[in-house]
């Protein structure tokens, strides 16, 4: 599925083959070596989460600078949504950044009663800490999150509130049948990993999910990949079409969908680095089908979502913790074919935008049909 986002994925991918037979330095990977101090990334405080070489903590169990006894704790630098925010989508997780590896933090959430919000947490990088409700909030409600993590002898606390929009509250009742929608992926916000932003905008590209059906409680999509570049978007006939409720049918609440898990698999080639056959895995798309002026009729996306795991084995990459060396913010996770196995990396954007391309009708493309078309030899 989708050429633009797979290819950014997997060009973090391939950058991180070139770390691998790269480190820095001339040392081993000692850390600490007694040689005259060589870091081997010619980073004198290597013990700070960061820059630790060896993937350990090797001087105490407490990240410190250096050889220093003192202990250096995480503290909160950011978190999603930003205190007072007004217009918190009902259907986005929340999250909170640290300045450093290491914490052992937990985030609750509340309503205005003080009723408690469930929720899953999971460690979507180093230093990022994902909150995801269990259920949608409420529309236009008040909300108060907290985190507290572990600060020696006390506990730090981050207190912060925000309010939700009414954003999606109203359904459209509009036929969608027929309808292809093309998402630009360089306009999203990159959740994990950190420091994809930088990636993201190397790349144009867009992907193309049509509406095949609909009624007032069920829709299904197909999903297609673009021929890179065209205007208006086509559809590439030399690629196979994807399904996206595969696996699971699709959440329809109009005007809300969120379509997938889908295992997409993919062949990518790049100079240097020759095939690649990858995975995606769990590919997960969502959103609010829109009218981009007020009292018109459906045309777009907001809100949009693309989620997915990559299982590194999968592109020949080896072992995720050696890749995870090279690349800050990077989080091994367990894979959802293999759940004892931490080899999996994820990948979220969110805030993508999404626009109707009205003389676009996707179709199910077939391996037979591809074999089939000229055009594709």
């Amino acid at each position: 599925m989708i050429r633009s986002a797979l290819s950014l994925i997997a060009i973090l991918l391939a950058l991180g083959l070139v770390l691998l037979g790269c480190p820095n330095g001339t040392g081993g990977l000692d850390d600490d070596d007694s040689a005259g101090g060589e870091d081997d990334d010619d980073v004198a405080d290597d013990d700070d989460g960061a820059d630790d070489d060896d993937g350990t903590d090797d001087d105490d169990v407490t990240p410190t600078d250096d050889d220093d006894s003192a202990p250096v704790f995480a503290d909160v630098i950011a978190v999603h949504p930003p205190n007072g925010t007004a217009d918190h989508f009902i259907h986005e997780y929340l999250w909170v950044d640290f300045d450093i590896a290491g914490a052992d933090a937990t985030v609750t959430l509340a309503d205005a009663d003080g009723i408690d919000i469930p929720g899953e947490q999971v460690w979507v990088a180093e230093t990022r800490l994902r909150f995801s409700p269990t259920d949608p909030l409420t529309y236009s409600t008040h909300y108060l999150a907290s985190v507290t993590w572990d600060q020696g002898e006390t506990d730090g606390t981050h207190n912060w509130e925000f309010d939700t929009s009414n954003e999606g509250d109203t359904a459209t009742g509009a036929d969608l049948v027929g309808k292809t929608f093309a998402y630009n992926l360089g306009a999203g916000q990159v959740v994990a990993p950190l420091g994809g932003e930088q990636l993201l905008a190397m790349f144009d590209g867009v992907f193309l999910q049509g509406v095949v059906s609909q009624t007032a409680t069920e829709i299904e999509f197909i999903a297609a990949v673009d021929t890179d570049g065209g205007a208006p978007p086509m559809q590439d006939m030399c690629l196979e079409s994807i399904t996206l409720d595969e696996q699971e049918p699709t959440l329809w609440m109009d005007p809300f969908f969120q379509a997938g898990p889908a295992d997409v698999p993919q062949t990518l080639n790049f100079p240097g680095f020759g095939i690649l056959d990858i995975t995606f895995r769990d590919v997960v798309v969502s959103g609010l089908f829109t009218a981009s002026t007020f009292g018109g009729e459906v045309d777009s996306v907001t809100e949009g979502t693309f989620s997915t795991l990559i299982d590194i084995r999968d592109a020949g990459l080896g072992d995720c913790t050696k890749l995870a060396l090279f690349l800050p913010g990077l989080v091994c996770m367990p894979c959802p074919h293999e759940p004892a196995v931490e080899q999996c990396v994820f990948f979220d954007i969110i805030d993508l935008p999404a626009a109707e391309v009205p003389t676009l009708t996707l179709v199910e493309v077939t391996t037979e049909d591809i074999e089939g078309n000229p055009d594709c030899q």
